[in-house]
């Protein structure tokens, strides 16, 4: 009995500190710790091998500023925080919008299992939907056209943290890769200001948060 009451105690600490587990220290995450918590200015910057705006090409609207914020970070004090940019209004314009990148250089194999997410948090305005996606590609740096593709729209509750890909959906590769691109973006009517934390990229990685449990 007084071991299933310590075990009990155990198991409360644990579900306590669950809703804020962060996924950086996870080994599964190909991420490093720093391009997963955004806890130093060096994770966010112009290039290909770490967080940046989605690339722009001919015609393509613009897609806002990032920077790094020492605070306001979901588990940890870091964050990365990007403000959008106003397309003008459809149907002539985009709206305002914003969205980032990361392509991590990693050989893929037929048959791997790759998870991926992130958290944002709208501190200001309103989204009306964000995207997901992620893709292989044969090349080391993602220019390449893509292999594979996952995406998936979310809807995105103002002032709270929302976790991307909320269903753990996983992606099977069908044939060899290079390289790996995940891109979280966000449509608005007007301009938004967002936060990004917790990001991850994972071979079968699917991070558990621990809600609740009972003992018999």
């Amino acid at each position: 009995m007084f071991k299933k009451i310590l075990f009990v105690v155990s198991c409360m600490a644990l579900v306590t500190a669950g809703p804020a587990f962060s996924q950086c220290a996870d080994p599964d995450n190909m991420l490093s710790s720093d391009d997963c918590g955004f806890d130093t200015a060096a994770s966010v910057a112009d290039g290909t091998a770490w967080w940046n705006m989605v690339p722009e090409i001919a015609g393509d609207p613009l897609w806002g500023t990032v920077v790094h914020s020492a605070t306001g970070g979901r588990t940890s004090p870091g964050t990365m925080v990007g403000t959008s940019y106003d397309n003008g209004p459809p149907p002539m314009g985009w709206g305002s919008l914003l969205g980032v990148r990361y392509c991590l250089t990693a050989s893929v194999n037929p048959g791997d299992v790759l998870g991926f997410g992130a958290w944002i948090n709208v501190t200001s305005g309103t989204a009306n939907y964000c995207e997901i996606v992620l893709f292989t590609s044969s090349s080391p740096n993602c220019s390449a056209a893509a292999d594979q593709v996952f995406h998936s729209n979310f809807a995105v509750a103002p002032a709270a943290w929302t976790k991307v890909n909320d269903n753990d959906t996983t992606l099977t590769a069908t044939m060899a890769a290079s390289s790996i691109e995940v891109r979280v973006a966000c449509y608005a009517n007007s301009e938004i200001i967002v936060s990004f934390d917790d990001a991850y990229i994972g071979l079968n990685m699917v991070p558990v948060e621990l809600q609740s449990f009972s003992i018999e």
